[in-house]
């Protein structure tokens, strides 16, 4: 159980009131949105959004590298836009990360997320900006893509959008709204929704719960399940593809400074004879005493390797070597059942 988890365990029910008040709160937007009261901006490009209902990860990232790859297989040209949290650049101005030739921004200018989109997908165009409709704006009058993939845009009404996809890894019925829980808001705003996509970390007895749930509250909802992979090991700093049996038999050091490191730890423990987990803040900016946390965790822990996401590699880059182990970063990757479904949903609300 994270410290997150702990607090809301014992705290939650006192805070219930809040979450009730922000939960009004977000449906008072919400209708403003509806009634145009605020009006949502309509880019020129045609915009599938990827988003969740509650805070911290639920495979955003991995789903969007999923959506860029299958629409670059059938000749479309996607470009990435999200905000670009905790970036060092001024977050209201449009920066172009990645112009799908070249990566055009360190991590610290572009944010963690959007520097991971830029390196692993190297030919589609990443752009951040607070306000998305700009950085669309930016990516159109540069004539780099013919439609927007929106990084955890669900709540970012100010864009308009051809198709909204939520994922849910677990039942939002039985959780509350921030701050008495992790929702952002409401269960209700699936109603806003075209596709659910419910993700591995639900059990298959509460996949069919919250299946029949939506099947009857949102019926107009296109139901999928997504599920979360590793599929390969690579050095840090490199591109060789190594195979996921590289661990097997090590003590690992896995390490991970992200919102939920609960499912990379699984994975890696999957992996290898024992691994010993590492939890870092979310957005770690690492730093030569972040790096001697390592040394120290892996010496303690008899470790022979360490492995770390993605999301954390980007930064850790410059790091690689002055770490006295061998460092590997474990690629994930997203599948969805049925695939073909997802694929005709999302090319026929960019067709529309």
């Amino acid at each position: 159980m994270t410290r997150g988890e702990e607090f809301l365990d014992r705290y939650g029910g006192f805070l219930a009131p809040l979450g009730a008040a922000y939960g009004w709160v977000m449906r008072a937007r919400e209708f403003a949105y509806q009634q145009r009261i605020k009006r949502a901006e309509i880019p020129s490009l045609p915009v599938v959004s990827v988003g969740n209902l509650s805070l911290g990860g639920t495979g955003k990232t991995p789903t969007v590298l999923l959506l860029a790859r299958q629409l670059l297989s059938v000749g479309r040209r996607p470009a990435i836009v999200s905000r670009g949290y905790r970036r060092t650049t001024p977050s209201q101005e449009p920066l172009l990360v990645s112009d799908g030739r070249q990566i055009l921004r360190s991590p610290s200018e572009s944010g963690d997320e959007p520097a991971m989109l830029a390196r692993a997908l190297p030919n589609v165009p990443v752009a951040v900006c607070a306000k998305r409709a700009r950085a669309i704006a930016l990516l159109a009058e540069k004539n780099l893509a013919d439609c927007v993939i929106l990084d955890d845009g669900f709540q970012h009404l100010a864009v308009a959008r051809s198709l909204d996809l939520v994922l849910l890894d677990s039942d939002p019925r039985r959780m509350r709204v921030f701050p008495a829980g992790f929702l952002r808001e409401p269960p209700s705003a699936l109603k806003r929704a075209h596709g659910v996509l419910l993700t591995s970390a639900m059990s298959e007895e509460e996949v069919e719960s919250v299946r029949a749930w939506l099947s009857r509250a949102f019926p107009h909802l296109t139901q999928l399940r997504i599920f979360f992979e590793p599929a390969m090991l690579r050095p840090l700093g490199g591109d060789d593809a190594l195979p996921l049996s590289t661990l097997a038999g090590k003590r690992v050091l896995a390490f991970a400074g992200i919102a939920a490191p609960r499912r990379f730890f699984h994975d890696v423990q999957s992996l290898c004879l024992q691994a010993v987990p590492l939890a870092l803040p979310d957005h770690t900016a690492y730093d030569s005493v972040t790096i001697e946390t390592i040394h120290t965790m892996a010496r303690e822990r008899y470790c022979e390797v360490c492995v770390t996401t993605a999301k954390d590699a980007v930064k850790l880059e410059a790091f690689a070597a002055t770490l006295d182990l061998p460092c590997y970063v474990l690629e994930q990757e997203a599948r969805v059942e049925p695939s073909a479904k997802l694929e005709d949903l999302v090319l026929t609300a960019l067709r529309a």
